[in-house]
């Protein structure tokens, strides 16, 4: 992971909580609680969900989906405001709270390969964050 995604994720840390993080990387469980906290609730129930945090120049934004196998980080990004633009996306694991599992910057359209698993935490944000 870059140094510009640590510090963007610091900053999204930052923002939902108003918690300083010097040395402290992403975290799962804080992370989760804010979408929950501030997401619109899916219709329907699932015990599978993924939760989806979203912060740049039109706010924030918060997403509960319903996870599926087909899920794909395409999908992801255009329940957002980065639709049809270039994005830094994040997947933090419950089994893995400190370390994202995945990091990458996405241009617009493109679809890159990663496998979600319920209960991820999924930030999606802007790439040229100042660092």
């Amino acid at each position: 992971m870059t140094v510009m995604h640590r510090f963007v994720i610091m900053l999204i840390v930052f923002i939902i909580t108003g918690v300083p993080l010097l040395a402290m990387g992403p975290e799962y469980v804080s992370s989760k609680q804010w979408v929950i906290n501030n997401a619109v609730k899916p219709s329907g129930s699932s015990e599978k969900m993924i939760y989806l945090g979203s912060i740049g120049a039109k706010g924030k934004q918060a997403v509960v989906v319903a996870y599926t196998s087909k899920i794909s980080v395409k999908s992801l990004i255009e329940l957002t405001q980065y639709k049809n633009k270039r994005a830094l996306l994040i997947v933090l694991r419950k089994d893995n709270p400190i370390d994202p599992v995945f990091s990458a910057v996405i241009d617009a359209g493109e679809d890159k390969a990663f496998l979600f698993r319920p209960e991820d935490v999924v930030w999606v944000c802007d790439p040229s964050a100042p660092q």
